[in-house]
């Protein structure tokens, strides 16, 4: 009878304990960003993960802005810009006079309209207005410092966030063309990781066809000796 105690004893200090394990709220944090976009409207800025081991609500989502300009800033690099659930087109979670317009580098906190629940796993896209008066090649970097989130479960409790600073970069490349890959692309051109250097890819694969068109001859030259 003694051991039966001491076993439902035991059972019932570890399934507490694995409750109370599984309970233990921990929010984290990823930052990803497109290799290069383009001015105008809706441009996804950064995309920014959210894991969780249980049910958080967020009510803001801390943002640190910088830019790194290679000619004049403008008054308002960016307008417009919100955070988007799922995708880029998805509507935005922040309307009215939660929209922010960085005037420059800084911390900004974005407010959400209702509060914003991370099941286990959200992804959120920041998209921004950006301005036609951005020089091209100007950086822009996105991050997330974890210790700033204000976080809490869905019954009140305060969450622990991680500790770290997750970024992510984007260049400023052009009005009329940009990348979400890592690399631009020429319509007709095989994409070859080289960017903008559509010029030397044409270069490359007109030699290529010379040496192709050479060998060919070469065969029929032989072929008839």
């Amino acid at each position: 009878m003694k051991l039966l105690k001491t076993g439902i004893v035991s059972v019932l200090m570890l399934s507490m304990a694995g409750v109370a394990f599984a309970q233990t709220p921990a929010l984290t944090v990823g930052v990803t960003a497109p290799d290069s976009i383009v001015t105008g409207p809706a441009q996804t800025i950064a995309v920014i993960s959210l894991n969780s081991t249980t049910p958080v609500m967020l009510n803001s989502l801390p943002v640190s802005l910088g830019f790194g300009y290679t000619g004049a800033a403008p008054a308002v690099p960016l307008s417009s810009c919100s955070l988007r659930q799922g995708s880029s087109a998805g509507s935005p979670l922040n309307t009215g006079s939660n929209v922010i317009a960085p005037q420059g580098t800084g911390d900004f906190s974005i407010a959400f309209d209702q509060p914003f629940t991370v099941a286990d796993a959200a992804t959120l896209y920041l998209t921004c207005d950006v301005s036609s008066a951005i020089p091209d090649g100007t950086a822009i970097a996105t991050t997330i410092k974890e210790g700033n989130l204000m976080a809490t479960t869905t019954g009140g409790a305060a969450v622990a966030a991680g500790t770290g600073t997750p970024s992510a970069i984007t260049t400023i490349v052009s009005s009329t063309s940009a990348s979400n890959t890592g690399t631009g692309s020429t319509p007709g051109v095989p994409n070859t990781g080289a960017g903008g250097n559509a010029s030397s890819t044409w270069a490359l694969l007109i030699a290529s066809a010379l040496v192709a068109l050479g060998g060919g001859l070469y065969l029929m030259r032989t072929r008839h000796a």
